[in-house]
């Protein structure tokens, strides 16, 4: 069952319309709430280390076959 909003969640005003109360916000502040960048990265650049990885030398005796 889903749950019906009586007030928005963004702006807090009175929902009037049935699907305004189902989304929980009303058209105004849905196309706002649309409009923002809502999804966080997966992997913010904070958290991103930089690794060196050793470079191997093919005439220092690494076969690779």
């Amino acid at each position: 069952m889903q749950k019906i909003y009586t007030r928005c969640l963004r702006c807090n005003r009175k929902l009037r319309t049935e699907e305004s109360k189902l989304l929980g916000y009303g058209k105004t502040c849905w196309e706002k709430f649309n409009a923002q960048d809502n999804f966080k990265e997966l992997f913010p650049e904070s958290c991103l280390t930089r690794v060196s990885v050793p470079k191997i030398d093919s005439e220092a005796g690494g076969n690779n076959a």
